[in-house]
């Protein structure tokens, strides 16, 4: 139980790593992890990792040997490649098992054939077991596993977006109104329902308008409450900054900031209003910080998609794709990181990555328009919004 806890562990640390590091192809990576797994526990396990916990000594000489000798003759497996293990420790009952390939095949079977079992017992069970290696149903098992896993992972990558859509924020959505309702004061909550709603609006999930205004009623609420909690600014910020609101989202993401200097949740939101606002060199600064404040955070998605605008917006194109992708590894389902990437890809001169990124946008959001784009994106300055349209206009996003 302990090794297997072991190797569990270590299965899924390599499993959530391919999760944070392929990017959108890391179904295939863990499909090939499943794969790789599975052969070593069906091959491999019962040479390397049985011995561990179990004596194999050659099968002595007697009628069960002589009857094992003779199936395994017929399964060309070498009678130096037949042993007895002392089975016994764990379970009265008969078994036996066949593995390994070509020169290292081999029948092992429980010391129990040497005294409880009769000799047709073992004969059937042992032939039983030879039989499957004979047919090639453990590749066939490995195959079929294999395959299943990757459909598996695949669908899951493939549904992502909608189930996060669905079960995501938006469960949260309504969590944050039971509590609200349950606390109609309670700023902390008001002030994480209004950057929610904001922020679905900012991934084309809500109507524009009027989530906004619903928005904005609680980020008041939430400051009315409590104007010293950190969420209460935030909130009215995430509403200021979707509403174009010019310094007022500047000035309540700084007075979360001063009211917790290492709240880096609210110092990567001060960087990506700065960055909006056209002051890219300051942004940069606070983005920075607030990542490395937290790398681990639970919004560090969001940090890198930031880090991309604020990099859109100084003008380096490759940095912003760059900063664009992480935040795609980390978070596959969000549309403003598809939307970054592949603008800054084709202002940055590469247009087969702009085309690639395009399509994986398109994936998203199937009715992008780049003059609606031009009208929503959240820079605040015109020319700061014609310039990011026509990226996706250059990527091939039609108007």
């Amino acid at each position: 139980n302990t090794l297997s806890t072991i190797l569990g562990g270590l299965f899924f640390m390599a499993l959530y790593f391919l999760l944070r590091r392929a990017g959108k192809i890391w179904w295939a990576w863990a499909g090939g992890l499943v794969a790789t797994a599975i052969t070593v526990m069906l091959l491999l396990s019962p040479v390397l990792i049985e011995p561990l916990f179990n004596d194999f000594e050659p099968v002595p000489e007697g009628e069960v040997r002589d009857a094992i000798l003779e199936m395994a003759a017929e399964a060309d497996i070498p009678e130096d490649r037949i042993f007895v293990f002392d089975g016994s420790r764990q379970s009265n009952n008969f078994t036996a098992n066949v593995s390994g390939i070509g020169g290292s095949a081999r029948i092992a079977i429980s010391d129990v054939a040497l005294g409880e079992a009769s000799l047709d017992e073992v004969k059937a069970v042992t032939g039983h077991e030879i039989g499957h290696y004979v047919l090639g149903h453990v590749f066939r098992q490995i195959i079929v596993l294999s395959v299943l896993a990757v459909i598996v992972f695949f669908l899951t990558a493939r549904t992502y977006p909608f189930f996060a859509h669905a079960f995501g924020s938006k469960a949260a959505i309504e969590l944050l109104e039971q509590a609200i309702d349950l606390d109609p004061d309670y700023s902390q909550a008001l002030g994480l329902y209004a950057t929610i709603l904001a922020w679905r609006t900012i991934q084309h999930w809500e109507p524009m308008e009027p989530t906004l205004q619903t928005a904005r009623k609680a980020s008041d609420r939430a400051l009315l409450a409590d104007s010293n909690d950190p969420w209460a600014s935030i909130g009215r910020g995430y509403v200021s900054i979707v509403a174009r609101e010019g310094d007022a989202a500047i000035i309540n993401y700084g007075r979360a900031v001063d009211l917790s200097p290492n709240f880096a949740y609210a110092r990567a939101l001060l960087g990506v209003a700065n960055a909006y606002a056209g002051n890219a060199d300051l942004s940069l600064v606070h983005i920075k910080k607030a990542i490395a404040l937290s790398p681990r955070d639970t919004f560090i998605d969001k940090f890198y998609l930031y880090l991309s605008i604020a990099e859109f917006q100084a003008g380096h194109y490759e940095a912003s794709a760059t900063a664009a992708e992480k935040a795609i590894q980390l978070k596959p389902g969000h549309p403003s990181s598809h939307m970054f990437r592949t603008a800054a890809f084709a202002l940055a001169g590469d247009a087969a990555s702009a085309s690639f990124a395009l399509g994986e946008f398109l994936e998203l959001v199937p009715h992008a328009k780049a003059s609606e784009i031009q009208k929503t994106v959240l820079f605040y300055q015109a020319e700061d919004r014609k310039r990011f349209a026509d990226g996706m206009r250059k990527a091939g996003l039609s108007e």
